[in-house]
């Protein structure tokens, strides 16, 4: 949650001396910046294993037309307590398709559907785990503002379905064997799942 709002502040500051923008054709357009996939927290792993609820990345998007574009995410986190060999590491990563609604003419409301792979490894172990890994199917609404023809923000709200195996989905809470994870408003917050990118 602090790495996003910090990024968003330094993204907003590189902005200010720049004038206003118009959500506009942006076809054949590259854009790097930051963003969240939502199929992360979609098995409640937050609960389970004391886990970061959401893991921002690294996003790359290519405008294919004017109203359809190709997005991918990675992100890692890493957390390690104060024993040596205490350590989290958790990795998201997602390939999505944006499709693009004009809202205004500084707003597109983004429509999002993409796959995403996640996973951990954990030390010490929690129970018999100290790794996971699973795929999820995440659909959401996105909106976008540009506030300038280089820098666009945005936050996503939406709903992930995880995919798990027997042996996972038993430490999970409300889970049975090869259970099938539901987020619905995956991640639902405003800061928690915003983000930035600055086109090229």
């Amino acid at each position: 949650m602090r790495t996003t709002a910090t990024l968003w502040t330094i993204a907003l500051g590189m902005s200010v001396a720049a004038g206003g923008a118009r959500a506009e054709d942006s076809s054949g357009r590259f854009g790097l910046g930051a963003d969240t996939s939502l199929g992360w927290n979609a098995l409640g792993t937050t609960d389970a294993f004391n886990l970061d609820p959401t893991i921002p990345g690294l996003s790359a998007v290519f405008h294919v037309s004017e109203n359809f574009g190709l997005q991918a995410i990675v992100g890692v986190g890493l957390f390690k307590a104060d024993e040596p060999d205490d350590k989290t590491v958790t990795w998201n990563t997602a390939l999505r398709g944006l499709v693009y609604v004009p809202a205004s003419d500084a707003v597109n409301l983004g429509l999002v559907f993409g796959v995403g792979i996640s996973g951990f490894r954990i030390n010490p172990e929690v129970g018999s785990h100290t790794s996971a890994i699973w795929v999820s199917l995440e659909a959401a609404l996105r909106p976008e503002w540009y506030v300038t023809r280089w820098l666009s923000l945005h936050t996503q709200i939406g709903v992930a379905l995880a995919f798990v195996d027997d042996e996972l989905s038993r430490v999970l809470p409300g889970s049975d064997d090869g259970a099938v994870g539901a987020n619905l408003f995956a991640n639902a917050n405003l800061i928690g799942n915003a983000g930035f990118t600055f086109w090229y």
